[in-house]
C-alpha cells in the first residue's frame, strides 16, 4: 500500500492537471468566441447594407497602402544594414554609388541583352556608345573589340563562372555587382566594383527604384536592375539590343503557368553548355516548385510593362532595336537608323 505522502502527491498532481485542463478549455472557448465574432464581422462586410461594395473597395485599398508603407519601412531598415555592411568591407562604396546620379544626364544608352539575336558585328558599332551589359556577355568578347561601359551581375548562379572571365573586361568598364555576391568574390575586385543593394520582393508587380544608391528591386532579370541604374544616371533614351524576350511558357499538371526553360528554342546568343544547363535546371526547379512570381521568376511582360510605365514618368524614351524577338511593348527602330551607319550585314 502507498503511504499517505505518496497519496497526497498523486492527489495534488491530479488537481493540477484538472486546473490546467480548465485553463485550456477557457482558452479554447475564448478562441471559438473570437472566431464567431470574426465570422459575423466578415459576413457583415460582404452582406450588410451598411457597407457598400465601393466602401469595401476603399477599405481594402487603404489596407494595401498601409501594407506598402510597412514593407518600405522594412526595406529601408534592411537597406541601411546592408549598405553599412558593404561600406565596412568596401570603404567609399556609398560615395561611388551617389556619384552615379545624373552622371550621364541627357545622353542615350544601349542596354544589351543576351538573346539569340545578338550579333558581334552590331556591338562593333557601339564601341563609343554608353552601354550596359550583363551576365555571360563575356561569351561574345572573342568576336568583338567592343566592351561595355557598365557590367552587371546579380545572380550567384552566373557569378561563380563569370568571376573567372572578368579579366576580359577593360579597365574602363565599371562593374556593378549585387551585394549578396560579396562573399563569393576575390579581394582583388573589391576596389574595382561598385556594390549595390538588391531587394527581392516576389508575387507582386515589380517595383522600380528611384534611388539605386539605396536599393534596387527585383524584376526577374538583371537587365531590370541595369535599367533602374540607367534612369538614375539621368539618361534620356534607352535602346534595347539583344532583348528577345523569347522564353516560352508551359502549363504544369496543377494548372500553374511557368517559363519553359527547356523548350528547345534558343534563349541566348551562346550555346547552352553544361554550366548553363545546370543554371537553367536550378531556376526551373524553383519555378516548378512555386510559380513564376512566388519562386522569384516574374512574368517578363510584367517587368517590361513596369519599365515602360516608370520610364514614361521620368521622360525616358525606350526603343527596341532588337533584331526580331517577341518584345512588342516598346516601339521598334533599326539599329542602322539609330547609329547612322550603313546597313550592317
Amino acid at each position: 500500500m502507498w503511504g499517505n505522502n505518496k497519496t497526497d502527491n498523486l492527489t495534488a498532481q491530479i488537481k493540477e492537471l484538472i486546473a490546467r485542463a480548465d485553463v485550456q478549455e477557457e482558452k479554447i472557448r475564448k478562441l471559438e468566441e473570437e472566431n464567431r465574432q470574426l465570422q459575423e464581422f466578415l459576413s457583415g462586410l460582404t452582406c450588410s447594407d451598411n457597407l457598400s461594395a465601393k466602401d469595401f473597395s476603399g477599405y481594402a485599398e487603404e489596407q494595401r497602402h498601409k501594407l506598402w508603407h510597412m514593407q518600405h519601412s522594412y526595406d529601408n531598415q534592411i537597406s541601411d544594414l546592408i549598405l553599412a555592411n558593404i561600406e565596412k568591407k568596401c570603404p567609399g562604396n556609398g560615395e561611388r554609388l551617389s556619384e552615379l546620379k545624373n552622371i550621364h544626364k541627357g545622353k542615350r544608352c544601349f542596354v544589351i541583352g543576351n538573346g539569340p539575336s545578338l550579333r558581334a558585328k552590331d556591338l562593333d558599332h557601339l564601341q563609343y556608345e554608353l552601354t550596359f551589359a550583363v551576365n555571360k556577355i563575356t561569351e561574345i568578347f572573342p568576336y568583338t573589340q567592343w566592351r561595355p561601359t557598365y557590367y552587371f551581375v546579380s545572380d550567384s548562379l552566373y557569378f561563380s563562372e563569370q568571376n573567372k572571365r572578368m579579366g576580359q573586361l577593360t579597365e574602363q568598364t565599371c562593374l556593378l555587382l549585387d551585394a549578396k555576391l560579396l562573399d563569393h568574390i576575390d579581394d582583388k575586385w573589391f576596389q574595382k566594383a561598385i556594390w549595390y543593394n538588391h531587394i527581392p520582393r516576389y508575387n507582386v508587380i515589380p517595383e522600380f527604384s528611384n534611388c539605386p544608391d539605396k536599393m534596387v528591386y527585383e524584376g526577374g532579370s538583371v537587365l531590370y536592375q541595369a535599367i533602374q541604374f540607367a534612369v538614375y544616371m539621368g539618361v534620356s533614351e534607352i535602346y534595347l539590343l539583344g532583348v528577345d524576350n523569347n522564353f516560352k511558357k508551359k502549363i504544369l499538371p496543377d494548372g500553374r503557368e511557368v517559363l519553359d526553360l527547356f523548350s528547345g528554342d534558343p534563349a541566348h546568343f551562346y550555346s547552352s553548355g553544361e554550366e548553363e544547363k545546370q543554371i537553367m535546371a536550378s531556376i526551373s526547379t524553383w519555378m516548378d516548385y512555386g510559380n513564376m512570381k512566388s519562386a522569384g521568376i516574374y512574368d517578363p511582360d510584367d517587368m517590361w510593362k513596369t519599365v515602360s510605365y516608370h520610364c514614361d514618368i521620368h521622360s525616358v524614351k525606350v526603343i527596341n532595336a532588337t533584331r526580331g524577338g517577341e518584345l512588342e511593348i516598346f516601339p521598334r527602330e533599326f539599329l542602322e537608323n539609330i547609329i547612322g551607319e550603313k546597313k550592317i550585314i
